[in-house]
């Protein structure tokens, strides 16, 4: 399984890459362990259907100790081990406000008190960054594609937007040889 987080402010992204098991919640939980080294509990479930599947998932992290709010609770304290997280009984924003109850003693988190932060999907990609790790490639697979693509070229499309970049044969050419006189 291969990370790479962008964070803000930074010009280059963190890349993680640990082995994959095929179990999302698993290979979840042991990026944390391995990569991240913060005490995280991760869940993740799916429910399927005959016409979709929602998934649903939940991370939880040791914040850093201070002294500005009044409740604390170690991740040992949360009842994971009592509770099944289970995409069939999350289908409202409710539902999740009654399993985080359930699992932190004493919370009483309501709608009111919960923040909601938008999610940023914004993509960075651009063909100057595909460009690079075309070239990251080295001489040798570079110029095997070219050979495999011919005239036609390649296109390269990004897993987060769906963008499509191309790569024309002379292209090619020109990043097989910016990496000869190099």
């Amino acid at each position: 399984m291969h990370v790479s987080k962008i964070l803000y402010g930074a010009a280059k992204p963190y890349n993680t890459s640990i082995e994959a098991s095929g179990v999302p919640e698993l290979d979840w939980q042991r990026f944390f362990d391995v990569s991240e080294q913060v005490p995280t509990i991760v869940r993740i479930d799916s429910e399927a259907a005959d016409d979709h599947t929602r998934s649903c998932g939940l991370i939880v992290q040791k914040m850093p100790p201070t002294e500005a709010h009044e409740r604390h609770y170690e991740l040992e304290e949360l009842a994971f081990d009592k509770l099944p997280f289970l995409a069939t009984e999350l289908k409202k924003n409710t539902d999740l406000l009654e399993y985080l109850n359930e699992l932190i003693p004493g919370a009483d988190i309501t709608d009111k008190n919960c923040k909601r932060v938008p999610l940023d999907y914004y993509c960075r990609c651009s063909k100057d960054n595909y460009a690079q790790r075309l070239k990251d490639m080295g001489a040798t697979d570079l110029k095997q594609i070219a050979t495999d693509v011919g005239n036609a070229g390649v296109d390269l499309t990004c897993h987060f937007c769906n963008d499509a970049h191309h790569f024309s044969a002379v292209e090619l050419e020109d990043l097989i040889n910016s990496l000869s006189n190099a």
